[in-house]
């Protein structure tokens, strides 16, 4: 995919909190390196980062109780959930390529 193509399907995740700037930014300083990722929610910055880099580590707890979120970022997620939504479930569909090609883990 051309970058372009690759941030158009990370930014339809509608879920992640990054501007097509800074997708772009990390695109392009991710080329060719090994990535260790920390906090990946459900994939946006990992699709686009994966998508460009030698191998990536995605770390994050995606945890549902909402214990380790503050209180804006408690609504967003409790509202993903009440939809049916959980975060590991969302970050391994949008980054399922990446995951079973063995180029993304999860931490």
């Amino acid at each position: 995919m051309e970058k372009e193509q690759v941030l158009d399907k990370a930014l339809s995740f509608d879920f992640g909190g990054m501007s097509r700037g800074e997708v772009s930014f990390l695109y392009d300083f991710c080329k060719g390196k090994m990535v260790l990722e920390l906090g990946s929610m459900v994939g946006m910055s990992s699709f686009v980062i994966a998508s460009v880099c030698e191998s990536i580590t995605c770390v994050d707890i995606w945890n549902d109780t909402f214990e380790h979120v503050t209180h804006r970022q408690r609504e967003v997620y409790e509202n993903l959930w009440t939809h049916g939504f959980k975060m590991v479930d969302m970050f391994q569909n949008n980054c399922k390529e990446f995951l079973e090609s063995g180029k993304m883990k999860m931490v």
